[in-house]
């Protein structure tokens, strides 16, 4: 915004006055800064990100980053939503690789996870659940969210 607005520049592009490019290069840096985010919750999920799924795990991320904008109504993603946005962007990226099939061979469940606790859901694995099964539990608990963005959403006039 370059001193236009009443932060002068102090918001670096975010604020409603700036110019296109300056939130274009705003948001292309918060997606780069998740997706080693996003790479370290894959890994401690039990799945190695490669490098060829970096433009798969920035559209994952581009995408929960619009959900929770347009969920929560703000025209950036709350710093205590990031945990969650990231958590979005994993369980995207994973069911996109579920439904193609390429997640049953390179995919370590079992030994990612017993149990799953987000916020007051409590979800507990039986040993008899198949590997799919537990799959599709874990891809739904990261994708459906929507819950913990409650508290961060704003009236729209």
């Amino acid at each position: 915004c370059a001193g236009r607005c009443s932060r002068a520049g102090a918001c670096a592009g975010r604020c409603s006055r700036a110019g296109g490019r300056a939130k274009e290069k705003w948001e292309k840096r918060q997606v780069s800064l998740m997706l080693e985010k996003v790479k370290a919750r894959l890994k401690a999920l039990g799945y190695e990100a490669k490098d060829e799924d970096s433009i798969a795990l920035s559209f994952a991320i581009s995408g929960a980053r619009s959900h929770i904008k347009n969920f929560c109504n703000v025209a950036e993603v709350p710093e205590a939503a990031e945990p969650i946005a990231v958590d979005m962007a994993c369980g995207e990226f994973l069911f996109g690789l579920n439904q193609m099939g390429k997640l049953d061979d390179t995919f370590a469940v079992e030994t990612a996870l017993k149990s799953v606790k987000m916020g007051d859901t409590d979800i507990t694995f039986a040993d008899e659940k198949s590997k799919a099964d537990k799959i599709s539990v874990l891809i739904a608990a990261l994708r459906e969210r929507a819950g913990d963005l409650v508290c961060f959403r704003r009236l729209r006039w």
